[in-house]
């Protein structure tokens, strides 16, 4: 090893020096922009929550729901998903009621509170018999249901 510094000139050390420094500075800034790009932007969403990924305001529920219902003071939307709905839209969105509860949360109490609205809309995704929520039968006893859209995802009625 000797040998060989000895026969390069110290001109050129120095040149290998800068230019090993050089490369050194390019890597070292460079790398935290690769970083960014290659595992930073995948991430970007990964401590929202699914609810605010973007992929969960593209879903077919949402899309059914705009393209169907027009937002306003006196539209009323109940669903098995109205958390998505209310984060992503303007439509007024309840979950339906539960089917064990305390009194004021009755079937009955919640029919009083809802006819209120002018415009009523029930978008279900899913099963239809659920272990926690009434189900449809129960909102077809006190309301006239009419199917106004549907896709492989949902299905909206307008309840009358």
């Amino acid at each position: 090893m000797d040998g060989l510094l000895k026969n390069i000139e110290r001109r050129s050390t120095k040149g290998l020096l800068a230019a090993g420094f050089i490369v050194f500075a390019f890597v070292f800034s460079i790398n935290p922009a690769l970083w960014i790009r290659n595992e930073g932007f995948p991430r970007k969403y990964e401590l929202l929550g699914i609810k605010e990924a973007p992929a969960a305001k593209k879903t077919q529920l949402l899309e059914l729901a705009l393209e169907t219902i027009e937002p306003s003071e006196n539209t009323l939307v109940i669903s098995n998903d109205a958390s998505a709905l209310n984060m992503h839209t303007n439509l007024k969105s309840y979950y339906p009621p539960k089917k064990e509860g305390i009194p004021i949360y009755t079937f009955e109490q919640y029919v009083s509170r809802i006819k209120n609205f002018e415009h009523i809309y029930v978008i279900w995704s899913g099963a239809w018999e659920n272990g926690n929520f009434v189900e449809l039968a129960e909102f077809e006893k006190v309301f006239a249901m009419e199917k106004v859209a549907q896709n492989s995802y949902c299905v909206i009625f307008r309840l009358k």
